[in-house]
């Protein structure tokens, strides 16, 4: 599998398409707020291990066919 670069912004539509806020996205990677934040306004690289993973999260998080509630940030 080839894993294409992950933009910051990227990053924050596959957060939200997995419908977790940044708290609940720090919480599941082991990472804080801040960081979160700072690779959403590009301050901070994409690592790839980390986009591998929320792709991983987004995988699970929505069953198919289902309407996941909107997160609050």
């Amino acid at each position: 599998m080839i894993i294409h670069p992950m933009t910051p912004d990227d990053f924050r539509k596959t957060r939200l398409a997995g419908n977790r806020s940044q708290a609940q996205l720090a919480k599941d990677l082991g990472m804080s707020i801040r960081q979160i934040t700072r690779i959403e306004t590009g301050r901070a690289p994409v690592r790839r291990v980390t986009a591998v993973a929320l792709q991983s999260l987004r995988k699970k998080a929505t069953p198919p066919g289902a309407a996941p509630p909107r997160p609050t940030n």
